[in-house]
């Protein structure tokens, strides 16, 4: 609202919200022409609306993300926090200035849509690069949180109260055969940095980030501790930090064959290696090869991540108890079961045989 209080004066007066109960409003003076005091009125109501005093339907999304991240950040795994950051980065693009109160179930819908055919983020009149697509994953990961923020915020005023939630197409989980481990392990028999990877994950259930954040000061006799991870940070790049959960923080022991390949790949330039990374190269650059190899010359689908559940999956079947997998997997013993279990069939088989021979039919 804005008062004359003579020529070129004007009184501009803000409603800044409810403050302890009661209403708050914020007076200035400005000298100046009428236009230039609407400009300011219009400067001083922004700043207004995005101040935590402020009815929460007047502040701009963009406010109130920032505000909702960083007072759940600290609450989150550094991982986690890092997806979230993601989520609501690329929200505050498309829904920034819009009022919280403004931004209606429509809105939010063609958000989701340009996510997933990757126009997410083009502005009218301005061109930028087309977003990569995301896929149904991701694109539920992102509703899930949005969902949390509007809930905590407009509680049953959300404009996602009522919208569906996010439908993932559940993937059929691919597990490689014990012929394509075989042919995997033959093929990448005579490079020693690969055998060793390959080894890690196969026999040992290892992560990929595990594997190229391993330092030989990791390595004791028989046993490997997992203390840290490589992954990518966005803006940054790989880095060191650590592991996927508490639980991922262990030890376990290897076997004789492990050990031989990590002895070869120690001395492969004749000069034994006491500190540093193991494996040096980028997962980037591995997986170029892990693509040429599985998908390329194999034509299998399986990713990487596929040999650590086909390692967990044999010890299943050969009778190693779930306790002792969770364990030495870094799991929780439940997302164990979830995960793994399901995805060997030979236990099942073996049990369901007995099951059938238990009793014979009466005469």
């Amino acid at each position: 609202m804005i008062v004359s209080r003579g020529k070129d004066k004007w009184q501009i007066r803000i409603y800044l919200g409810m403050v302890d109960g009661k209403e708050s409003w914020k007076y200035e003076t400005f000298h100046g022409s009428k236009p230039d005091a609407r400009k300011r009125e219009t400067a001083l109501q922004k700043a207004a609306d995005d101040s935590p005093n402020a009815p929460m339907i007047a502040r701009s999304f963009k406010s109130y993300a920032e505000e909702w991240f960083a007072r759940h950040s600290r609450k989150l795994m550094p991982n986690t926090a890092d997806s979230y950051r993601q989520y609501i980065t690329s929200a505050i693009e498309i829904l920034g200035e819009m009022k919280m109160g403004e931004i209606e179930e429509h809105h939010l819908a063609r958000y989701f849509d340009a996510l997933l055919d990757g126009t997410a983020g083009a502005t009218t009149g301005k061109k930028k690069p087309k977003r990569s697509q995301k896929s149904q994953n991701t694109v539920a990961k992102h509703f899930w949180v949005l969902r949390k923020l509007f809930r905590d915020a407009l509680k049953q005023d959300s404009p996602m109260e009522y919208m569906d939630t996010f439908r993932v197409k559940k993937k059929k989980q691919v597990l490689p055969t014990d012929e394509q481990v075989d042919y995997l392990l033959t093929r990448v028999a005579e490079n020693p940095v690969l055998a060793a990877i390959f080894d890690l994950a196969i026999w040992n259930g290892m992560r990929r980030g595990e594997i190229f954040a391993l330092e030989w000061t990791d390595i004791k006799g028989y046993e490997i501790s997992i203390t840290k991870s490589l992954k990518h940070k966005r803006g940054v790049g790989w880095i060191i930090g650590p592991p996927k959960s508490e639980n991922s923080v262990r030890s376990f022991v290897i076997d004789d064959a492990t050990q031989s390949f990590l002895k070869k790949l120690r001395g492969l330039d004749n000069t034994v290696k006491i500190s540093g990374r193991i494996f040096t190269m980028t997962p980037d650059a591995f997986e170029n090869q892990y693509s040429n190899i599985v998908k390329k010359e194999m034509g299998a689908a399986f990713t990487f991540h596929r040999l650590r559940h086909f390692c967990l999956t044999k010890m299943a079947e050969e009778g190693f108890t779930d306790t002792y997998i969770a364990e030495r997997a870094g799991h929780d013993i439940n997302v164990l079961r979830g995960i793994y279990k399901h995805l060997g069939v030979k236990a099942k088989q073996r049990q369901d045989e007995q099951i059938m021979a238990r009793r014979k039919v009466p005469k």
